[in-house]
């Protein structure tokens, strides 16, 4: 028999996410999917044999059992279910499986008396299972006749999401709800809450303001969010400013040191969230404004330092010839991060980040190539998640140096 905790979140068996794996995009119709639910009731039943049905045969199931709590976005009302423990499994946060913490969390919610809620009163909360619930999502399939073709469109699935709540209060538990144990372990068989939390917020279906208990360890305590940060970078999104920062999810490209151009803040149910153009990935990124780290204001006006061939009036622009014999050939090797744009010998133009060149000899590339001509580049790219790769001289069409402070490139977590 497998154990259940208060806080735990789970579902019905039949949903198709399970344990660790919380990415699976849904099809058909989503809204046979049942929802993710929250722990706040266990009943263990310690019996180790199984009795059989005499006249049936059926052998009978476990009675041990929980109550779980959701949110339906149809009601708008948390709904409570008791469940046998072998109808459910267990489903782990997105937290516990990546290396960026990006839940919302200030701390744990204890409350051991009815006074401690003081601590947290007006503080806003949420329902555990609201992070799972947010990211996901569902494909609905549709087919064109004139061009016969199918189509696929993903969107959101949010029929279970629950909302934002404020603490308003709290009260002691049922008094005849006792626990009870059992009398040859001495263990409990009922594991409850023995404070409930009242929670207040906004009910669309009625347009009023609803209300309701929870148990402490179902919720989630949302952080207040900087909001002079988010000043600060509209400043930024106002003014066409770059910035130097850490994105913590993009550890594997230079530790997550990199530069970006802020395009737009959005809020996304109860987190700020920044959109920026990365010049390592060279795409859009988004980034979590509680996984920011600002520790001051800098603003750059561009985003490298030197350039090739020669834009606008640029002084210390070069051509490319030379600057590739400046910057790469003559040291040999170089620890600055180069930004170019490139053909390949097919002819495709990209543009790519690189780092850690270090100029090579053309015969190491093309054993059957006699000619000295040909000049190449081995490097990592960060469009090939800093794999080595190798780049020639005549199809590079442009190079910069991204503006970094490269005496830092090995610190984490500081603007620069």
């Amino acid at each position: 028999m497998g154990s259940f905790a208060l806080g735990e979140i789970v579902t019905l068996k039949n949903h198709p996410y399970y344990s660790t794996n919380n990415k699976i995009l849904i099809t058909a119709d989503a809204t046979m999917t049942p929802p993710l639910m929250v722990i706040i009731e266990v009943y263990n039943d310690y019996k180790k044999t199984l009795d059989f049905d005499e006249k049936s045969g059926v052998q009978e199931s476990n009675a041990s059992k929980i109550k779980c709590v959701f949110y339906s976005n149809k009601t708008h009302k948390y709904e409570s279910n008791w469940f046998l423990i072998d109808q459910i499994k267990k489903i782990s946060p997105i937290n516990s499986n990546e290396e960026v913490q990006s839940l919302p969390l200030e701390k744990a919610i204890v409350i051991n008396k009815e006074s401690d809620i003081n601590e947290f009163i007006n503080k806003n909360v949420i329902l555990k299972s609201w992070e799972i619930e947010l990211g996901k999502k569902k494909s609905s399939f549709s087919y064109d006749n004139y061009s016969d073709k199918n189509h696929y469109k993903i969107t959101a699935c949010l029929s279970f999401l629950p909302p934002v709540m404020v603490i308003i209060g709290a009260k002691k538990a049922d008094e005849l709800k006792e626990s009870n144990f059992d009398k040859k372990t001495g263990t409990a068989k009922r594991i409850f809450a023995k404070i409930l939390i009242k929670c207040r917020w906004f009910n669309p279906l009625t347009n009023s303001f609803s209300e309701e208990f929870f148990t402490p360890e179902s919720l989630d305590l949302v952080i207040d969010h900087d909001l002079e940060l988010i000043d600060v970078i509209q400043r930024f999104i106002r003014d066409n400013k770059f910035m130097r920062f850490n994105n913590p999810k993009l550890k594997f490209y230079n530790i997550g040191n990199t530069i970006g151009q802020p395009i737009k803040i959005s809020f996304n149910h109860c987190y700020y969230q920044l959109e920026y153009f990365d010049f390592l990935t060279n795409k859009n990124e988004t980034l979590k404004l509680l996984d920011f780290k600002f520790e001051k204001e800098n603003s750059l006006d561009l985003y490298s330092k030197d350039y090739a061939p020669y834009y606008g009036n640029l002084e210390s622009a070069k051509k490319i010839k030379q600057f590739l014999k400046e910057e790469i050939e003559t040291p040999k090797k170089s620890n600055k991060i180069f930004r170019i744009k490139y053909r390949s010998k097919k002819g495709v133009l990209s543009t790519r980040t690189i780092s850690e060149c270090e100029f090579l000899d053309h015969r190491l590339v093309d054993e059957n190539s006699d000619s000295k001509k040909n000049k190449y580049i081995k490097a990592k790219c960060f469009m090939r998640d800093g794999k080595e790769r190798h780049f020639r001289f005549k199809g590079i069409k442009r190079i910069e140096i991204l503006n970094f402070d490269y005496a830092n490139l090995n610190k984490q977590n500081v603007l620069i």
